[in-house]
């Protein structure tokens, strides 16, 4: 299927450059080399793919992690106008705008019953839910939304994530309906917005990253996510995972600030989070498919040997594999506390 490539050069290449190399989910297409709808990239002739889950004796680093080259020996065909779209995609905003623009997106939207209750399922009480700043996606009526957000923002809102205009100069929203989970930063900061979807793809996750750069939009920011509540700053010991809704809940549960990378081949934010911040200890507590997946389980272990070699004490959590995220694991304590 794939051959191991040599000097292909950077995945964020500008269109144009040698490389090419578009997202797979930009383009809304699934990696040719192992099935995922993220992260990986492709060609834009469809004849190389920067795989962040295979391995091959080509490995990289792209920034956030390491992925590997794999030169096709069929080309994959790819929409011309989906990536004529992407190569007209703008640069997102500042995090100011950015900030504000999704804060008023939040406030124009309202957090839908079932969401709701799916929160507090999940554990968290109404109060924990305001400070979130949750709210659910509508897969009608969005244009409206965005057309009061252009009045408030005018032009800016061509580079904030999420907005684009048709070609009769109608704002949009787009995306997947479903729980929007705000991204932020260490001071609170909405960096990005990530939607929950309601109803995933069978071959794809059920996570992703609000982007209109298919759109010709602004393309989404990767980046860390810190929950609003547990102070992360100052804190002796804090703990990273993977998956921000994930995050917010084993907060709230173990008391424990704990930050999320965007997925686990971004391991060097949780590095990065740990400079700054300076915690005395890190519990590092990627999902329990380390056991199967390998992916999973090298991100693991090069943040464990990265965090160590900073100088800090790290602890490796574990827990029934029938859990696979740590956010299950407190929610099953939390459940045979309440039976008790």
């Amino acid at each position: 299927m794939s051959r191991s490539g040599e000097h292909w050069g950077n995945p964020g290449g500008r269109p144009g450059t040698r490389t090419g190399l578009v997202r797979v989910d930009a383009i809304g297409a699934a990696c040719p080399v192992c099935g995922r709808r993220k992260f990986c990239s492709v060609s834009r002739d469809g004849g190389m793919v920067w795989c962040t889950r295979e391995a091959s004796r080509d490995e990289r680093d792209y920034g956030y992690g390491t992925a590997w080259v794999h030169v096709l020996d069929a080309p994959v065909r790819l929409d011309p106008e989906v990536l004529r779209r992407v190569s007209l995609a703008r640069e997102p905003g500042s995090i100011a705008l950015r900030d504000r623009v999704y804060r008023a997106l939040l406030d124009a939207l309202r957090l839908d019953r079932r969401h709701r209750d799916n929160l507090r399922g999940r554990g968290l009480d109404d109060e924990q839910i305001e400070l979130g700043g949750y709210a659910s996606m509508p897969q009608e009526g969005r244009g409206y939304v965005a057309r009061d957000l252009f009045e408030t923002f005018g032009d800016d809102l061509a580079h904030v994530p999420g907005f684009y205009q048709w070609d009769d100069g109608r704002w949009a929203i787009a995306g997947y309906s479903g729980l929007l989970v705000p991204v932020r930063d260490v001071a609170g900061t909405i960096e990005a917005l990530k939607v929950r979807l309601d109803n995933p793809p069978p071959d794809g996750g059920r996570y992703r990253f609000v982007s209109s750069s298919s759109k010709g939009g602004a393309k989404a920011v990767s980046t860390l996510h810190v929950p609003m509540f547990g102070q992360a700053i100052g804190a002796d010991e804090i703990r990273i995972t993977e998956g921000e809704l994930k995050a917010d809940v084993t907060t709230a549960l173990s008391g424990i600030p704990t930050l999320s990378v965007p997925g686990v081949e971004a391991w060097r934010l949780g590095l990065q989070a740990a400079e700054v911040l300076r915690p005395q200890r890190v519990r590092v507590a990627f999902d329990m498919d380390r056991d199967t997946n390998p992916a999973v389980a090298r991100a693991q272990r090069a943040l464990v040997t990265a965090l160590r070699g900073a100088g800090f004490r790290v602890g490796v959590e574990s827990w029934d594999p029938t859990l696979k995220g740590v956010d299950d694991f407190y929610s099953a304590q939390r459940a045979q506390r309440a039976a008790q």
